[in-house]
């Protein structure tokens, strides 16, 4: 019987035959999608603020991920656009 969520045909890449400081091909962002502009984007430590931060010691230490100003994810939120609906939002 074949495995649950097998893939026929397709080659398995061993670890071993990873090349070191072989980059992986990157595809690009939406136009002006960046890290950088987006408003999840914490500035001042160049952290991604839109998931609440991971727990290292119960009770002791958080963070959120690190992220480079350049990066991009795909759950860009414009700064502008967000600011106007929180400024909507505060007027109900």
């Amino acid at each position: 019987m074949p495995a649950l969520f097998s893939k026929p045909n397709v080659p398995v890449q061993k670890h071993s035959e990873i090349k070191t400081g072989e980059a992986e091909p990157r595809v690009p962002p939406p136009t002006g999608a960046l890290c950088g502009t987006c408003a999840w984007f914490y500035t001042a430590r160049s952290e991604c603020r839109f998931d609440p931060p991971y727990v290292l010691s119960p009770g002791t230490k958080t963070l959120w991920p690190t992220v480079s100003a350049s990066d991009w994810c795909g759950r860009y939120a414009n700064v502008a656009l967000r600011a106007a609906e929180e400024q909507k939002r505060r007027e109900k």
